[in-house]
């Protein structure tokens, strides 16, 4: 809920979406997101930043302005793909979001999700503007239910496959009783 909070007084904010969140008491330590601005090819990072970002990224602000390609290259390379994607779209529509994982300070892989948006300025050149939001237990959560619910149809199979065994077990004793009670005491056969 404060999370979308959060976002709904990021998208209202057209001039400074960053400045909007730090006043608001959504951006408070306890909600799980990032606001940034960028450009548009988001090639020179993060010109701006605020939230909870110690929290969220294990970085303090100081680590991103000394380095604001931080976020880029720390996206994990499988999907490093998808985030380029998300800022192509953003720059055609004015709007996308994505999710893929962003290594934090120390060496996890945490999964997010970035809603971004293009934002004009009167005067100034175009920018994204973001929130990320750290979806990691959420996704666990799901993941953790698809294993249960795969667990649960192998179950099933399994319980479906030994009735059908069963049955033609019982077919194929019940026949072979059959025949050998039709066979003389003293047939060859008998014996096999």
């Amino acid at each position: 809920e404060r999370v979308g909070q959060l976002a709904l007084e990021y998208f209202k904010a057209p001039a400074a979406p960053v400045q909007a969140a730090q006043r608001s008491p959504a951006g408070s330590p306890d909600v799980p997101a990032v606001i940034y601005v960028s450009s548009v090819s988001g090639a020179d990072g993060w010109s701006d930043f605020g939230g909870d970002l110690q929290g969220v990224t294990g970085h303090g602000r100081g680590d991103f302005e000394a380095d604001p390609l931080l976020w880029s290259r720390n996206i994990h390379p499988a999907d490093r793909h998808l985030a380029v994607r998300c800022l192509e779209q953003t720059a055609l529509s004015g709007a996308a979001e994505c999710e893929y994982r962003w290594r934090r300070a120390d060496g996890e892989y945490r999964w997010f999700l970035d809603k971004q948006r293009l934002d004009k300025p009167a005067g100034g050149a175009p920018r994204v503007a973001g929130v990320l939001v750290d979806i990691t237990s959420s996704r666990r959560s799901g993941e953790r239910l698809n294993s249960g619910l795969r667990m649960e149809t192998v179950g099933k199979l399994a319980g479906s496959l030994a009735h059908d065994f069963h049955n033609l077990l019982s077919s194929i004793l019940g026949y072979s009783t059959l025949v050998i009670g039709n066979m003389s005491a003293d047939d060859p056969l008998r014996d096999d």
